[in-house]
């Protein structure tokens, strides 16, 4: 008999979801994290923004989920007084060829059932965002700022209060198929295995690797995003977004939780290694370049004139899992069964970068319909 009917590796926001989700419908779960801490990499190095679903091709994941997921973190936040900040955030056209590309974020949300958009002319923007200068705007009101660190305490709690077990500090170094079960191999304080009937593959960073324990030929890219803080007094109290390009969302302004702003994310493409983060990262092989802080002046000025440059100063950075390569345009989330590939029972959850955050809980219902 199986040790457990699922068991997920990785314990970032998605694993957590999908954990709690599982076990409150009386699965045997457990979930797997390398570190020694639940949620440290993509799902804490984020803007911590509930996105509206505007940016994404209808049809896709990430628009549908990103939707519904905006929706179900709302519901959640405010029914156990979590931080939920209805912030709204206005996109911005500094340009008249980025007036059409406005226009079709417009079109599409309306698409994909973005609720409350709302056109603004120059004035408008003005009127709500005195600093904030565009050729016209668009305000998404369902965009919302939150706690990342928060939601994911309430995921792990609830996740344990249903019986779930999650186990810290127990890196996956193996994967097989025994028979109609799985075989993961840990190691912690010793090498250790479990069976499982089903395996979740929530790894992010590193969730090709884990595939290719069963020899599956997948491969994710990092793309490097930094931040800078902008120590700056301004009348804006919403997110403010620029036009996007096929690859990116752009250097967005964001007022955080509490005061102050920050600037970012940018998108770099960097080398695959560990560790990635600084609490590891004794050489500085990530760390944030202060050099870039001419470019996120320039970016940012575009829609905000009384930018200080002296004011933006280096943060923090995140790493995005990307199936696209350098140079691709974005693509959208893969979530799906490997069964065609001989592995019943085994989900595989590649290239989810943003907007992971807000599509957590309704990616957690995906996958249990898939369950």
């Amino acid at each position: 008999m199986a040790d457990f009917s699922v068991l997920i590796i990785g314990a970032g926001v998605i694993g957590l979801a999908i954990g709690k989700k599982l076990a409150e419908d009386g699965m045997s779960v457990g979930i797997l994290e390398k570190r020694k801490r639940y949620g440290l990499e993509t799902s804490s190095r984020n803007s911590e923004v509930l996105h509206s679903g505007i940016h994404y091709s209808p049809g896709s994941l990430k628009a549908i989920l990103s939707v519904t997921g905006n929706r179900l973190w709302k519901e959640t936040l405010k029914l156990h007084g979590l931080t939920y900040v209805p912030s709204g955030k206005i996109t911005v056209a500094s340009n008249r060829q980025e007036v059409e590309a406005i226009e079709k974020l417009y079109r599409q949300g309306r698409e994909n059932g973005v609720p409350g958009l709302e056109m603004l002319t120059r004035k408008q923007v003005k009127n709500l965002e005195p600093d904030i200068e565009g050729k016209i705007g668009l305000f998404t009101p369902s965009t919302a700022l939150i706690n990342a660190h928060q939601a994911m305490d309430f995921l792990a709690q609830a996740f344990k209060e249903a019986g779930g077990l999650l186990a810290l500090a127990s890196p996956v170094t193996g994967l097989e198929k025994v028979g109609q079960e799985y075989r993961v191999t840990v190691r912690k304080d010793k090498e250790d295995s479990y069976l499982a009937e089903k395996v979740i593959n929530c790894a992010g960073l590193l969730a090709d690797q884990v595939a290719g324990f069963l020899g599956m030929k997948y491969q994710l890219s990092w793309a490097k995003g930094d931040y800078f803080s902008l120590h700056q007094n301004l009348k804006v109290t919403r997110l403010v977004y620029p036009v996007p390009t096929p690859y990116s969302l752009g250097i967005h302004l964001t007022p955080r939780i509490g005061g102050s702003y920050r600037l970012g994310p940018d998108v770099e493409y960097v080398e695959k290694k560990e560790p990635a983060y600084p609490d590891e990262d004794r050489q500085g092989s990530y760390l944030v370049n202060p050099e870039k802080r001419d470019f996120f002046y320039q970016e940012a000025r575009k829609y905000l004139p009384s930018l200080e440059r002296s004011k933006i100063v280096p943060e923090t950075y995140g790493l995005r899992p990307r199936l696209q390569p350098a140079g691709s345009e974005s693509l959208d989330f893969m979530i799906k069964d490997e069964a065609d590939q001989g592995f019943p029972g085994f989900i595989n959850l590649l290239g989810i970068e943003s907007p992971g955050l807000t599509a957590a809980l309704a990616i957690a219902s995906y996958v249990r319909e898939i369950l």
